[in-house]
């Protein structure tokens, strides 16, 4: 007879793949990309890349989290940060792919960055960075754009000044301004594009 209240244990261990990371800071957009950028831009598809960190910048190691469909990926914060948390990670950086090219973060984009930037405060790691890349070696830095969300979670002495309903507010507020902002800029570029391939002679 099976004994009813058994509790099967199990561990979770991470498995190491051949290395792609030197032991340079990956400070910026730039020297991620010049490092991980070959590596996500050979997929024909989306995929979701997490970089751990250590707190000098120095990275710990990277895992492709997610892999989709040719314009989307699925970018779940619990998949994602799984190998953070087993990694001790003091930050990540996120980085994926456009496989069209177009740089121009989609409203998806802005509604994940926002949504593990609030779930990263909850579990005290930051989010240093998301990186988009195209197939070329441009790149879009949420942080060098400076449009990375700011602290979701405010520490407060005084619990009866807490207002959750205040707060989730105010973040609705601010991501719906960002979005508008991420619409504006995208049609900012793509006219700027337009206008160079009209003066390139590359419109068909």
């Amino acid at each position: 007879m099976k004994n009813p209240f058994k509790l099967d244990r199990v561990a979770v261990r991470l498995v190491a793949e051949p290395p792609l990371l030197s032991n340079e800071p990956l400070n910026n957009a730039g020297k991620v990309v010049q490092v991980l950028g070959e590596e996500i831009k050979q997929y024909d598809r989306e995929v979701i890349a997490i970089i751990n960190m250590h707190t000098d910048s120095k990275p710990i190691n990277m895992t492709i989290a997610s892999i989709g469909e040719l314009n989307s990926a699925l970018a779940n914060p619990r998949e994602l940060l799984k190998a953070s948390i087993l990694s001790n990670a003091a930050g990540i950086v996120m980085l994926h792919n456009h496989p069209s090219g177009n740089l121009v973060p989609s409203t998806k984009d802005i509604l994940i960055t926002d949504k593990l930037k609030m779930v990263c405060d909850l579990i005290d790691v930051e989010l240093l960075d998301h990186i988009i890349v195209g197939r070329g070696r441009e790149y879009f830095s949420f942080q060098e754009k400076n449009i990375l969300p700011p602290n979701s979670i405010r520490l407060n002495r005084n619990l009866e000044e807490v207002d959750l309903g205040k707060n989730i507010s105010e973040s609705r507020v601010s991501t719906m301004e960002r979005l508008k902002e991420a619409q504006k800029r995208s049609e900012e570029i793509r006219s700027v594009q337009g206008k160079t391939a009209k003066a390139m002679g590359w419109e068909r």
